[in-house]
């Protein structure tokens, strides 16, 4: 009876509908950026000639093999990569009055700005200034975006008190990462409504994605706001 009674209570969800939302919420925030970034960041930089965008980075090989547009993206999923097990571990070992994953949350929450920086080249033309504006930008933006996404993901396991807690709570942000790419998706919408109405290629993608950074930044808040630990 009693081994019944376990496997029973193994299987019953403690995971309420409104912490499900908000973590759906808050990885919609985070892929929204991450997508965004993905995406669009060497279709922005070295565009197709019929968009009637410039080239804004010269387009050249570096390191043998490997371009300028090649190098900047490497160069921050590297970075990323070092990151990601350095603010785990930071993370995992602090010991707070707020808890241990919020307050790295509340810090990483700035993301959207420099994910949206990343799209705001400082000059009109093809140079290495802009290479190393938007290297440099890159590097801060995907350290404060691991600063809210990991402590965020390693929320899962410790409020998940059963497998069928932790079930529910992936399968929330799996629908979050999902409707993410739906979001990112529709940018190419908004851009062409803006340039219907007069706005160059350059200014309407920069408002596109302006309300991309926006849109995942009220719901990074939200779940900073809400999920408590």
């Amino acid at each position: 009876m009693s081994l019944k009674k376990e496997q029973t209570d193994s299987i019953k969800s403690t995971i309420t509908f409104k912490q499900q939302l908000l973590f759906a919420i808050g990885g919609c925030g985070i892929f929204m950026l991450f997508n965004l970034v993905n995406i669009f960041f060497a279709n922005f930089y070295i565009p197709p000639k019929h968009v009637g965008l410039p080239n804004f980075i010269p387009y050249e090989n570096i390191l043998f093999f490997i371009n300028t547009i090649g190098l900047l993206i490497f160069l921050g999923r590297v970075f990323d990569a070092v990151t990601d097990p350095f603010i785990g571990n930071k993370s995992d070992t602090y010991q707070g009055k707020s808890g241990k994953r919020l307050p790295f949350m509340r810090i990483g929450i700035i993301a959207p700005l420099f994910c949206f920086m990343i799209f705001y080249p400082i000059v009109q033309k093809s140079t290495y200034i802009n290479f190393l504006w938007v290297g440099i930008l890159q590097l801060i933006f995907y350290f404060f975006l691991t600063l809210y996404s990991i402590p965020f993901l390693a929320l899962i396991p410790e409020l998940s008190k059963s497998t069928k807690d932790r079930l529910n709570l992936s399968t929330a942000l799996a629908i979050g990462i999902s409707l993410s790419t739906v979001f990112v998706g529709l940018s190419t919408v908004v851009w062409s409504a803006f340039e219907k109405q007069g706005d160059s290629a350059l200014i309407a993608r920069q408002k596109a994605f302006a309300i991309i950074c926006i849109l995942a930044f009220i719901f990074m808040v939200i779940a900073v706001l809400f999920i408590k630990e």
